[in-house]
């Protein structure tokens, strides 16, 4: 569904070769992004998100690590086994963000703006019903959970604040298109 979303954003091109062979070549035809803050500001954010994303793998790995009753209880384990799902999403925009180079095409640019709010969210609702299952676990069965047992709980809501720094620079990454003349001479600047 995503390659049909930018299927008219590229051009195809057929030449005929020196063997009489027709080739044929995508062209990027679509339009190009760039941020719409100052770029001091998109590093800034950029270096807090990848931060942000570290602290997530560090957490979610340390909960994994010790052997906890909690993690034997379902209705905390699966929402935060599925926290590695966003925590992936944080990690690719934050990636990304430090290798594409601007302008961005069009793929790119929905990226940064949809990776993040998505990421964002769907991290927060996991981590969110992680902490409640915790809380329903040490309810439900109180004689099992030790105090190595807020380990998962504490990575949890650790989690859920990564996820809600992340969510706040949402905006920080909004990209707008270029317009046709300054695509035009960006053309230019790279051919010199």
């Amino acid at each position: 569904m995503s390659r049909k979303k930018y299927i008219n954003d590229y051009k195809i091109e057929r030449e005929v070769d020196g063997k009489g062979r027709i080739k044929s070549t995508a062209r990027y035809a679509g339009g190009y992004f760039r941020f719409t803050g100052d770029e001091a500001a998109v590093f800034k954010k950029r270096t807090i998100l990848a931060a942000a994303a570290a602290v997530a793998v560090i957490a979610y790995v340390a909960a994994l690590i010790p052997r906890t009753a909690a993690m034997h209880l379902a209705y905390f384990s699966l929402p935060f086994i599925f926290t590695a799902i966003p925590i992936y999403l944080l990690i690719d925009c934050a990636v990304s963000l430090y290798r594409e180079k601007s302008p961005f095409k069009r793929r790119t640019a929905d990226k940064f703006t949809n990776r993040v709010r998505r990421g964002a969210v769907i991290l927060m609702v996991f981590s969110a019903g992680s902490a409640v299952g915790f809380i329903v676990g040490t309810f439900v069965e109180r004689s099992r959970f030790s105090a190595i047992d807020a380990v998962p709980a504490a990575s949890a809501v650790l989690l859920f604040g990564v996820a809600a720094v992340a969510f706040s620079m949402k905006d920080a990454f909004a990209v707008a298109e270029i317009p046709k003349t300054a695509k035009a001479e960006d053309a230019e600047e790279e051919k010199d």
